[in-house]
């Protein structure tokens, strides 16, 4: 049985006969796991194989044994998190036990917790055991565990005479994923590496799409029209309307012959149709015979992913990514490399403006606005939403008035303008309509949970939902609720998001009440805090994109709208589940610093330097020590050891840290002069000034950034007029 690939394996048994037998035979990796582990997440396509002693271990005495009915009692108490993952486990996925009884009462405890309040049954399992009693069997029924009169021996040779050849990771991971043969033909895949890195991969042809989707009824109102971004299908099925400017970017890129250019990048705002253009210029070059492959946002290396494409293609192939913003660091690494591929994405005006467009260099890049429709898409636009979408309101109308319904409202946001023209009501109490017709409290939860993901574009994986809503003490499983919530959420491949990010945003910055929200980012917080820290080397991109979103002072002031308890109150609750985490300290320092409490900020940043000493953490530790000489908080020789500290840490990250919105020469520059002038010492302050602006100034000779010429501007203020308000800089 070791020579088998499994995604876990839960072992009661305190030997490591299985483990040794695993470590001669399996051709994955084996992560021992002991009771008392921290949590990882199973790895998708079997590289990796989780090993877990649930009762402990001979190897790990310090981790004890559960053994006796007391032990029994503890660790139900304790909710050990490996007992809690595998109940999570029995309720999502098929199990085999192997020559138990199950006469494990923390295992029963576990699944009772999770079927409470719920008439979710878990999936069909079995149970091989030699013998079982009638009541053992019955017993075994009620939880939807089938007995087989077998032994390992037997199961083994069943295993063997179905699967003639022997059944290899790599035979898994192309079930699994059948893009991976649909992508390379007959080509095996050459490694369990790239299959890691192809793991979700699209390879765009319309044959292959169409086999992915059921056909939808021709009477049915298309949710694409509902405000949800496109499908495959929607696409496949020319359900958008075909707007002019889509087809003048759609040609443009068909026909760019500039060899020197390697990435196109839409840009418009949200709601403009960028997530449809895409899939829609993915199909048309597609349909053109050229090689097209679609990309997650949460690609984990795409330097490698690149290089494999690469080799399985000997000519020019597109690679469609929907957020730039999502790889503006590892984009520049590619180009200029001699590879095939042509980059095409999308990216909001305001993120591109302030994150994206000084990060790609400009000689290799088309950027293609996507704007305001015009009048000759009106009619294209009523035609398919008289076809595919709702229709009653505007057939009340007269063409002329539908005209104008149309272009009035859809100039502003394409997505909004529809849903307002087809509903006659606003965007806002659309989204409240939703949200007050959603019957239970459990619902809405697990609502607000999809909106903090999908409003950060990224999805709700199915581990974290679960983990999520049992930390809040809602059993019921994420699909369970996905389903009651059809219409709003959308759920695929273990993932789930509402149906646009614009309308989760609203929804969270509008319509839903701060106290429930607090709820839903305590409860993803909880369950992120089973993993190993610092918590987000553990975790997928996607998962680790939210994490950081979640943590993220900035949009917790936002979103909790300033109230300073509530938002302090999160990261307090917090403080031992992540103590070992810079991030997390991190983000907790930068929300004292917010709300003024500049010392306890000075506290909780050295704490975060001391956790996890990276780049980000440098900075705001050495920006808060500027700011406590600053705001005249320190004695003069702690100020004068605090300035010198800083200004060699920031010197250092100038020379290292590329960020988007953290500027280790601006904060060196304003903190230094603010410190200085607080020690009185305005006439070095005026000379430091000066070498400042020199140095800003060489820099914005090569790139001009808004932030460095800001502070260009202070600086020569101080050193012409001698006025320098430090208030404006660190208060």
């Amino acid at each position: 049985m070791a020579s088998y690939p499994w995604p876990r394996v839960y072992t009661t048994n305190i030997d490591d006969a299985f483990e040794k037998a695993l470590s001669i035979n399996s051709k994955q990796k084996i992560n021992i796991k002991g009771m008392l582990s921290r949590v990882s997440d199973k790895d998708q396509l079997l590289a990796k194989l989780d090993y877990i002693y649930l009762n402990g271990s001979v190897s790990r005495h310090e981790d004890g044994y559960v053994f006796t009915p007391e032990d029994y009692g503890k660790a139900s108490a304790k909710s050990y998190p490996w007992y809690e993952e595998l109940a999570s486990d029995f309720m999502q996925l098929p199990f085999i036990f192997i020559g138990t009884k199950l006469d494990e009462p923390v295992f029963y405890h576990q699944v009772e917790r999770l079927k409470h309040r719920t008439a979710s049954a878990a999936p069909k399992s079995w149970v091989l055991t030699p013998d079982a009693t009638d009541i053992e069997v019955l017993d075994l029924q009620s939880y939807g565990i089938n007995y087989v009169k077998a032994t390992l021996s037997d199961f083994v040779k069943w295993l063997d005479s179905t699967f003639k050849t022997q059944l290899t990771v790599k035979d898994v991971a192309q079930a699994r994923n059948p893009e991976l043969k649909v992508m390379f033909g007959d080509n095996e895949v050459e490694s369990l590496e790239a299959a890691k890195l192809l793991n979700g991969v699209i390879p765009v042809s319309r044959a292959s799409l169409s086999s992915s989707y059921h056909r939808s009824n021709p009477g049915t109102i298309r949710d694409f029209y509902k405000g949800f971004k496109p499908t495959w299908l929607d696409v496949i099925e020319s359900v958008p309307a075909p707007l002019k400017q889509f087809e003048n970017i759609s040609r443009a890129i068909a026909e760019c012959n500039d060899h020197s250019i390697e990435a196109h990048i839409l840009v418009g705002p949200a709601g403009s149709g960028k997530s449809t253009l895409l899939k829609m210029i993915a199909i048309e070059l597609s349909d053109q015979g050229e090689k097209v492959y679609f990309l997650p946002n949460e690609v984990e290396n795409l330097g490698k992913l690149i290089h494999t494409l690469n080799n399985y293609n000997d000519k020019r192939f597109y690679v469609v990514i929907e957020r730039v913003d999502a790889v503006k660091n590892e984009l520049p690494k590619l180009f200029g490399k001699g590879n095939n591929a042509v980059y095409i994405s999308a990216e909001g005006q305001n993120i591109w403006h302030n994150r994206v467009e000084a990060k790609l260099p400009p000689d290799v890049i088309n950027v293609h606005k996507v704007e305001d429709i015009n009048e000759d898409d009106v009619d294209p636009i009523l035609t398919k939403l008289k076809n595919f979408g709702p229709w009653t309101r505007l057939a009340k109308l007269d063409v002329n008035a539908r005209k104008r319904e149309i272009y009035g409202k859809s100039r502003r946001q394409l997505l909004i303008g529809l849903m307002e023209a087809t509903t006659g009501i606003g965007f806002e109490q659309i989204i409240q309509n939703d949200y007050e017709k959603i019957a239970s409290e459990e619902d809405r939860f697990f609502f607000v949970l999809a909106c903090l993901a999908s409003m950060h574009k990224c999805q709700l994986s199915n581990t974290i939902a679960s983990r999520s809503l049992s930390k809040d003490g809602i059993a019921e499983p994420p699909i369970s609720l996905a389903r009651k919530l059809q219409g709003i959420i959308v759920a695929q491949n273990d993932f789930f998001a509402v149906r646009h990010p614009l309308y989760a945003r609203k929804s969270i910055e509008s319509i839903v009440d701060t106290g429930l929200i607090k709820r839903a980012i305590s409860a993803l917080l909880q369950a992120f805090s089973v993993y190993t820290h610092p918590v987000i080397k553990s975790l997928t991109k996607n998962d680790a994109d939210l994490f950081k979103a979640i943590l993220n002072h900035h949009f917790l002031i936002d979103v909790l709208r300033e109230d300073e308890t509530l938002i302090t109150s999160i990261y307090q609750d917090h403080e031992k589940y992540f103590e070992a985490d810079g991030l997390f300290w991190l983000q907790y320092g930068l929300c004292k610093r917010h709300f003024g409490d500049q010392a306890k900020a000075y506290e909780i940043l050295n704490t975060a330097f001391n956790a996890y000493p990276h780049d980000h953490t440098a900075h705001a530790y050495a920006q808060q020590m500027l700011i406590l000489v600053a705001a005249k908080k320190t004695s003069v020789q702690t100020s004068l050891d605090y300035i010198f500290k800083a200004t060699k840490m920031l010197e250092s990250l100038d020379d290292t840290l590329e960020s988007d919105d953290t500027y280790p020469l601006v904060t060196l520059a304003e903190g230094h002069i603010s410190a200085l002038i607080s020690l009185d010492k305005t006439s070095a302050a005026k000379i430091k000034a000066k070498e400042y602006e020199s140095r800003i100034s060489d820099r914005l000779r090569k790139r001009y950034d808004s932030r460095l010429a800001s502070c260009k501007q202070k600086l020569l203020k101080l050193a012409t007029t001698g006025y320098w308000n430090i208030s404006n800089n660190y208060s």
